[in-house]
């Protein structure tokens, strides 16, 4: 039976697009690079700032420590801006909240995760792990273990719920089961690809889902 459920941040609970797309963009603008749209920036997520920099950059690594210095404390100070939870997913938490441990694993900088959830998801999770130095980030399986040693919780008994082929691997890695989320991200097609144990495309498919596991 499920007892924890772990949550992607990006693209799964939070519509985080168009604040990470217009500090990406202020950020090279001031380092005299091309600008990117809202569509590429999606294509780059998933596997944290370094990443997304790096991408944005087109592999341009000669300024990347200054262009990324610069850019993390810029996306978190505007971080707010335009992020909005997913449809239906404050009530849903809402509900699960009463029957499940809940948790967050993003490869978002810890102190950033921790502001962000404070101000749209407070008193929900249980758990909140983000990028940390030493621990290396999804798809390595080492985030969702620490967040099943802050739950006290059970491989067995969790599931994953992320957007990307980043947390499909991630669950597997980890021996976990995962739900993929359409309404994220990544294109369907390419979840399928991947394939997750479960794929959705509406926000209250997860308690349906849950619901037929459970039986």
């Amino acid at each position: 039976m499920i007892n924890t459920i772990l949550f992607d941040l990006d693209g799964t609970i939070l519509d985080t697009l168009m604040d990470l797309t217009n500090a990406v963009n202020h950020t090279l603008r001031k380092f005299g690079y091309k600008e990117r749209t809202a569509k590429q920036v999606r294509s780059f997520l998933g596997n944290g700032a370094k990443q997304l920099i790096l991408k944005s950059l087109d592999g341009d690594e000669s300024q990347l420590d200054e262009v990324l210095s610069y850019y993390m404390p810029y996306y978190e100070a505007n971080s707010e801006c335009l992020t909005k939870p997913y449809e239906g997913i404050e009530e849903l938490l809402k509900k699960l909240k009463h029957n499940y441990k809940l948790g967050v694993v993003s490869n978002k900088h810890q102190k950033a995760v921790e502001k962000i959830i404070e101000k749209y998801f407070p008193n929900i999770f249980d758990v909140v792990i983000g990028e940390q130095q030493g621990v290396p980030k999804k798809p390595a399986p080492d985030m969702l273990f620490n967040a099943l040693k802050g739950l006290n919780a059970n491989i067995e008994n969790t599931i994953f719920i992320g957007d990307s082929e980043v947390d499909i691997q991630t669950g597997k890695n980890a021996g976990m089961d995962v739900i993929a989320v359409a309404w994220g991200f990544r294109d369907k097609d390419e979840l399928i690809d991947h394939e997750p144990n479960y794929l959705i495309d509406e926000v209250n498919d997860i308690l349906l889902l849950l619901e037929g596991i459970d039986k």
